[in-house]
């Protein structure tokens, strides 16, 4: 399956841009939802909520699902979000965990970054192989 993920896409500089840069919680997850749902559109169903002729239209949910685990965000009122991680057993959520912002981020990076590197070793495998 194709994730696309390309070379360029580096878990430490987006972790770093989404501390560094985005530090009010509606700008980091309006900038987190674009990046993943255009890094990985097969795993990442972003929900928007507002007028649909807004300008402005803020993320109310995004869901990235990954072989074991569903990292989700809801929006609970003005700048105020829900975090969660539910446990995946053969496609379906068993548990549910409620996360804090900063546990939710480090726990969806180490999921990113496993994509990533599993993605770059089956590259090499294929280049070895060509």
């Amino acid at each position: 399956m194709e994730d696309g993920l390309g070379p360029a896409f580096d878990v430490e500089l987006l972790a770093t841009s989404l501390r560094e840069a985005h530090r009010e919680a509606s700008s980091l997850v309006d900038f987190l939802a674009d990046h993943l749902a255009q890094s990985l559109p097969e795993r990442v169903t972003v929900t928007r909520g507002g007028f649909f002729l807004s300008s402005r239209r803020p993320v109310s949910e995004l869901k990235a699902r990954f072989e074991e685990a569903e990292y989700r965000l809801r929006r609970k009122g003005e700048g105020a979000y829900e975090f969660e991680k539910a446990d995946i057993v053969g496609g379906i959520a068993i548990r549910t965990h409620r996360l804090g912002l900063d546990d939710w981020m480090k726990q969806l990076l180490g999921a990113l970054a496993a994509i990533a590197d599993h993605q770059e070793q089956v590259a090499a495998l294929l280049k070895k192989y060509r």
